[in-house]
């Protein structure tokens, strides 16, 4: 897959049945799957292009600008490097490149040339000789938008949509308050 379909900003998660967690850097560097906010400064990753060839890139997290790089002391993926690493035969080489198989994401590491897993009882993100990889899901973030909790709805009678509760329960254009309990309504996305 060519790096031209990732988008610059993301925000990845493991798909898994009744889930929805994202991935984020632990205070020690570790990549795992686990924070539950979407919206979240700390589950941002910028995907940035190799300058030696377009279809590898380096993944940062864009709270605290880390890459994602192999641990040099065992196969662990961390976030610890502040610049990008192009050298594929330094162990801090922070090159990765994506693959695309039906709606799965996958990383390969450059520098070894594995692929990224997760560990399903830690959460924490590695590279494995072995592996076909851990499939992946990404959001655009540039894409997201945050509802407010509450929101009101304008007629083109110039009146705010409210809820009524005389003899049986209906919506009607009538206030003239948008901040009224009975004018807010909460947005459902699911």
């Amino acid at each position: 897959m060519a790096t031209t379909a990732l988008p610059r900003h993301v925000v990845l998660n493991v798909p898994k049945a009744g889930t929805n967690t994202y991935i984020y850097r632990e205070d020690d560097g570790s990549v795992v799957d686990g924070n539950n906010d979407m919206f979240s400064e700390f589950v941002k990753i910028e995907i940035e292009r190799s300058k030696t060839d377009n279809i590898r890139v380096h993944l940062r997290f864009t709270y605290n600008n880390r890459y994602w790089q192999k641990d040099a002391d065992d196969d662990s993926i961390v976030a610890v490097s502040t610049k990008p690493e192009e050298d594929t035969t330094k162990p801090s080489c922070t090159l990765f490149e994506p693959s695309q198989q039906s709606d799965a994401l996958y990383f390969t590491h450059v520098q070894t040339g594995w692929r990224v897993m997760l560990n399903n009882s830690t959460q924490e993100f590695y590279v494995d000789q072995n592996s076909v990889g851990a499939p992946l899901e990404f959001v655009d973030w540039d894409t997201l938008v945050k509802l407010p909790k509450h929101v009101a709805f304008k007629g083109d009678n110039g009146a705010y949509l409210k809820a009524y509760d005389v003899d049986y329960n209906y919506l009607q254009f009538g206030s003239d308050d948008p901040n009224s309990v009975l004018s807010g309504h909460q947005p459902i996305t699911e």
